[in-house]
């Protein structure tokens, strides 16, 4: 599916029941959690990212780097393993990031994607007051960022508990 100007707000957001398709990963990182892990990959996707792509694409998908694997790291089970790509095929780039986790989690993440693909904007605006507002709820901000800033197509593929999440931009 074509990102860019054309395309429908909601419909860069979709959720999928299996395994994400097998793509030729140009970067793998597979580790433990670790505290230092998003640092150091931050760092590392910016600088490989921005030698690749012009401005604004690196940009997003640098942004999209650090929120995926954030959420990957606070979020995912601490006895597996999470997965860190970037994925370039002739028609799209792409990060992704998958990770073990419960059902409890995965049902929230559904109903998280679901304001975002509804209303991208709505559901930034509202996580950005939430970040601003101390109280017991933690602000679930990072994919709404992904959509709204990036403009990038966020995909989610869900098999059993392993969760992948991807975004990506045409070429």
């Amino acid at each position: 599916m074509p990102v860019g100007r054309h395309v429908r707000a909601s419909d860069r957001v979709r959720v999928v029941q299996g395994d994400a398709p097998a793509a030729p990963a140009m970067v793998t990182i597979r580790a433990r959690c670790h505290d230092d892990l998003l640092e150091y990959t931050h760092k590392f996707v910016g600088a490989y990212t921005h030698s690749r792509f012009r401005g604004g694409l690196a940009d997003g998908l640098t942004l999209a780097a650090f929120e995926l694997l954030g959420n990957a790291l606070n979020y995912g089970s601490v006895l597996g393993d999470v997965v860190f790509e970037i994925v370039e095929t002739p028609r799209a780039v792409a990060v992704r990031v998958s990770n073990d986790t419960v059902q409890v989690r995965i049902d929230m993440l559904c109903s998280h994607i679901e304001r975002v693909r509804r209303d991208p904007e709505a559901a930034f605006l509202e996580e950005m007051r939430r970040s601003t507002v101390s109280g017991i709820t933690q602000p679930m901000l990072g994919l709404a960022r992904v959509v709204h800033e990036s403009k990038l197509l966020l995909e989610v593929y869900i098999s059993g508990t392993r969760v992948t999440v991807a975004a990506s931009a045409p070429m």
